[in-house]
Formats: C-alpha cells, sequence, structure tokens
C-alpha cells in the first residue's frame, strides 16, 4: 500500500524506507508460476490489461497491437487481469493476433487468486499496465515497468515511482472523469509503449550485469 494510505489506516505517520521489500512471494508460489509460464520465451511481459473504470483501459486493438510486437521480436505476452470485462477483452486481443503469434501469448485473465498473479508477475522480466491493482503489486516487486495514464496521473495514485510513466496527450488528463466518452489512452500508441519497453529491458539487463 502507498505511504499515504497506510498513515491513513493507521491513524499516524508512516515512513517507508526506499529499499523495503513490500512483497515477496512464498517459495511454493514461485513454483507455481515456473510450471506455469516455463515453456514461454523469454523475455515474459506481464501485460496488465484492465482497469477498474472502462476509460482507464487501453484499447484492445493497441493490446494486440503491442502484443505482437513482443512476439516478433522472440518475446512472449503474460495477459493478466480480473472479472467478466477483462477475460472478454482478453479473448478480443487474442482475435486480433496473427495465429504465429498466439502461441507466444498466455491468457491467464480471471484464472488466477491474487497471491498467484503476483507469483507470476515476479517470473516476468517487465511490465506493462494502466491505473490498477495489479501495477501496484509490479511496484511493491520491484519489477521493471511502464506505466500508461490518462484520465489519472501517477501521483494521483500512488503509482509514481514507476520506472516509465508513457501520458496520455488529451488536454484533460487527469481529470478522473469516469463519464468521459472519450478514449483519451488511445493516444499512446503501440510502437511507443514497445519502444519504452524496450528501454527498459536494455536498462534492466545492464543492471543485471553490473
Amino acid at each position: 500500500m502507498p505511504s499515504e494510505d497506510l498513515t491513513e489506516v493507521l491513524g499516524r505517520p508512516v515512513r517507508v524506507g526506499e529499499g523495503r521489500i513490500y512483497y515477496q512471494v512464498s517459495g511454493k508460489l514461485r513454483l507455481f508460476a515456473r510450471n506455469l509460464l516455463g515453456g514461454t520465451p523469454k523475455p515474459r511481459v506481464a501485460c496488465i490489461i484492465g482497469a477498474s473504470k472502462p476509460v482507464k483501459r487501453w484499447p484492445a486493438c493497441s493490446w494486440a497491437e503491442f502484443v505482437s510486437m513482443i512476439a516478433s521480436s522472440g518475446g512472449s505476452a503474460v495477459l493478466l487481469g480480473h472479472g467478466r470485462q477483462e477475460t472478454d477483452m482478453a479473448k478480443e486481443i487474442i482475435s486480433l493476433l496473427p495465429e504465429a503469434f498466439k502461441e507466444k501469448t498466455v491468457d491467464l485473465v480471471g484464472k488466477l487468486k491474487l497471491d498467484e498473479m503476483a507469483a507470476v508477475i515476479e517470473a516476468c522480466g517487465l511490465v506493462i499496465g494502466g491505473d490498477t491493482g495489479p501495477m501496484h503489486l509490479a511496484l511493491a516487486l520491484h519489477k521493471p515497468s511502464v506505466g500508461l495514464f490518462g484520465p489519472t496521473l501517477p501521483g494521483q495514485v500512488g503509482l509514481d515511482k514507476i520506472n516509465i510513466k508513457l501520458l496520455s496527450g488529451c488536454k484533460c488528463a487527469g481529470c478522473q472523469n469516469w463519464d468521459c466518452d472519450k478514449n483519451c489512452l488511445s493516444s499512446i500508441k503501440p510502437k511507443e509503449a514497445f519502444e519504452a519497453l524496450a528501454k527498459l529491458h536494455e536498462f534492466s539487463r545492464n543492471q543485471m550485469i553490473k
């Protein structure tokens, strides 16, 4: 949880160290994730496709184009989320993929408990998603992440420490208007997201070498 939320829950200020491990996956769940994703090529990218509000979701067509870029570069995509709408969205994304890329895409939307999802995120090398709960898990696990933001901004929702933040070009970005009929996240192009991910992957690889 962001320190502001902890402060509110506990009724007193909370100081959280920068290097603190906020969430640790058990050995049993690590094995679960390893068995689940064992056959998928690396780098594995956890694609957190959903959000609590439709306006906070990147369009399915954008996800499909982005996932195709991951697959064509030799990696694999792991779709994560929960709920009926996100389950349907995952099916739409899969349907839009070329046949050759479907085998490099794992659809786990609606199939995992929260702790299992954390284990899967940990087993992936990179994470991308919008303003939604699983992105907080990625942050807590210190995974290299790309965030997609439009109706909310990173600082408004406790996700300001995500490595790379891509913001909608909409002049009303951060409005938190859930009834807006514009899909401002569509202004973030798949190529832009893929280039950000590639940059982050190179950085992560260099850090591991060091």
